[in-house]
């Protein structure tokens, strides 16, 4: 799931990623990226099985972060179960 990137009309505050299976991607399994000199203010990240299959209890990882956000996080990022974690789970580059 990739938001935000080269588009400045994102509104952080309104997004909501929650109970999703994200899984065996090329690349993050989130990626949270707002327009230069803004921050991710109010997204809310919860309750996702990122990098493991639907049961939770085998690994299919991403080929990058669990979670990637570039920014100043101000949302809520919590109770994600994040396998594989050998590219990090949750990445902050500010």
């Amino acid at each position: 799931i990739v938001i935000g990137g080269d588009t400045p009309a994102v509104d952080f505050d309104d997004i909501e990623i929650s109970h999703n299976v994200i899984s065996g991607n090329g690349t993050n399994g989130i990626r949270l990226s707002p327009w230069p000199d803004s921050q991710v203010s109010g997204a809310r990240i919860r309750f996702n099985t990122i990098g493991l299959n639907a049961a939770g209890d085998s690994a299919v990882p991403n080929a990058g972060a669990g979670i990637l956000l570039t920014g100043e996080l101000g949302g809520d990022v919590s109770n994600n179960d994040i396998g594989d974690r050998s590219n990090g789970g949750v990445t902050n580059v500010i």
